[in-house]
């Protein structure tokens, strides 16, 4: 497999350790789930404060502490998402865009069987190193999620400014159908999508990982997963783009 460490696991040789997630998909991976968590407590609290001040202390400092901290940790996410962004086009072939955007007749049956599993319909899931296809397309859909929570929160973050070179930027609220309530309402709305998503991945990552048994759960710590000896990687030269 171009681009990949592949390791004994063992010296019989029943598994094999295959390098999948290059270090900076780690990272970012990690600093969007911090990052998330800390943005939904701080953007909830922002709605509706659920904390009351000290005695003697004004809530607008509370509020002002809060919201630099939701407005820091934006900046972090935004530049964890667009690191994991570049790293599609640099990383390795699990990283690698050509894997995660289905363009091939293989991609699009393995999303099919990946159905099949969840729908019942198959007692085991499609063997798959890299994202099975059906995550890849699920991914698609919450990265246009992530650009979509990044554009509106700049956007709330200029009409806030009104001054600056970030209003510059992001100061057209005026042109949104609706106004600064539509994009705060975007933003609201998607921050419950994202909760919803991460229920959803907790749950399918352990699952996959006690169905396939291949350290899925350890390898966004590790890097590494297991791979069985003689199975051929669907995921496998990804960059090449064949349409088998």
């Amino acid at each position: 497999m171009t681009g990949s460490a592949v390791e004994p696991a063992d010296s019989g040789g029943a598994t094999a350790s295959v390098y999948v997630w290059e270090l900076p998909v780690r990272l970012a991976h990690w600093l969007i789930v911090l990052s998330i968590g800390v943005l939904t407590v701080t953007g909830l609290f922002m709605h509706a404060p659920f904390v009351a001040p000290p005695p003697g202390e004004a809530t607008p400092s509370i509020m002002a502490t809060v919201r630099f901290i939701h407005e820091l940790v934006g900046v972090l996410f935004s530049i964890s998402v667009g690191v994991r962004l570049y790293w599609a086009f640099a990383g390795n072939e699990y990283a690698h865009w050509r894997a995660i955007v289905p363009r091939s007749r293989r991609q699009w049956r393995g999303a099919g069987e990946m159905l099949r599993f969840y729908t019942f319909r198959r007692s085991k899931p499609p063997p798959s190193l890299g994202h099975n296809p059906l995550a890849s397309l699920f991914y698609l859909i919450v990265y246009a999620g992530f650009a979509g929570q990044i554009i509106t929160g700049f956007l709330l973050f200029g009409w806030v400014l009104s001054t600056g070179p970030v209003a510059f930027l992001f100061g057209w609220v005026s042109l949104v159908p609706g106004g600064i309530q539509t994009v705060r309402l975007l933003h609201y709305l998607l921050t419950f999508a994202f909760l919803g998503f991460a229920i959803h991945h907790i749950y399918s990552s352990v699952l996959i990982d006690v169905e396939e048994r291949n350290g899925l759960l350890s390898s966004i710590v590790t890097g590494f997963k297991l791979r069985p000896p003689g199975w051929q990687d669907p995921d496998g030269g990804a960059r090449g783009g064949t349409d088998a």
